[in-house]
């Protein structure tokens, strides 16, 4: 192979070890540089020695003259492209080979991409932790349960019907409903009959309803019951209620768990007196 040297005619410097492609020496090459951008030739050069005022006035120029931004105008003759969209159908011509969709299907496309995307974040062990995070944050200012009340009162008074049906439906069809709905009652009860009160979990009520009953052994789900009546002065805790079926309950009546087992009523519990004696 012969030895490279630079096209220059007065030059002739060795371009041994230089990319295969040059044809100048690195000299040579930014006079060359600096000469076509002092008549006009390369483009390129020219704007991008050009400062922001000098674009700018350009541009003005071209739209006084009437020029619009140059399409892409394909060296082949290509097939008519139309928009991937089924019900779009917009002609592609004259745009970019590449693009597969009108500006406007792109736009909802990208947004349809990035909601998915939110949604599959969001159900991530990352996106829960971060929504844990906002929520908490959120509760923790002072007024935020302030607000959310006087929203749900303000929507209440606009939806009213909706509300109440949304009530009977949440009370009586949900497991979650039916378990509140009969805390609030036997709290209610409670509270009209003069008892001390102690707040008692929602759950604790739910796990001695699936206790079996106290009396017959029958398997749950089983009433509560005040092992010492509220109207008998009995309390309203946890320590003083206890599981038993609807008859056995309805047997016990207002007596005491002692005073029922030594009674002579239907279905008293016989074999806790004898165990007692």
């Amino acid at each position: 192979m012969t030895e490279r040297v630079c096209a220059e005619p007065d030059c002739g410097v060795s371009l041994a070890g230089e990319h295969h492609n040059r044809k100048r020496c690195r000299p040579c090459a930014e006079a060359a540089r600096e000469l076509a951008t002092r008549e006009g030739g390369r483009r390129h050069d020219l704007k991008r020695r050009q400062t922001p005022e000098q674009r700018a006035a350009r541009s003005a120029r071209r739209r006084e003259r009437g020029e619009t931004k140059r399409t892409y105008q394909s060296p082949v003759t290509l097939a008519p492209r139309f928009c991937l969209e089924p019900d779009c159908g917009v002609s592609l011509d004259g745009e970019h080979p590449m693009r597969q969709r009108c500006e406007p299907c792109a736009r909802e496309h990208k947004r349809a991409k990035e909601r998915a995307d939110q949604s599959t974040y969001g159900k991530s062990s990352r996106g829960r932790e971060v929504a844990k995070s906002a929520h908490a944050n959120y509760r923790a200012k002072p007024d935020t349960r302030k607000k959310e009340l006087e929203y749900l009162r303000q929507w209440r008074e606009l939806n009213l019907e909706h509300a109440r049906a949304w009530q009977r439906w949440y009370y009586t069809e949900t497991p979650t409903g039916q378990a509140a709905r009969r805390k609030g009652n036997r709290t209610r009860k409670a509270r009209q009959r003069g008892a001390t009160i102690h707040p008692i979990p929602t759950e604790a009520l739910e796990q001695i309803r699936a206790r079996p009953c106290l009396a017959c052994g029958k398997a749950g789900p089983s009433t509560i019951e005040h092992l010492i009546p509220i109207a008998r002065g009995g309390p309203h805790a946890l320590e003083n209620l206890d599981a038993l079926c609807g008859p056995c309950n309805s047997s016990k009546g207002k007596l005491t768990l002692d005073e029922w087992i030594a009674s002579d009523r239907p279905l008293a519990p016989t074999h806790l007196r004898k165990r007692a004696a």
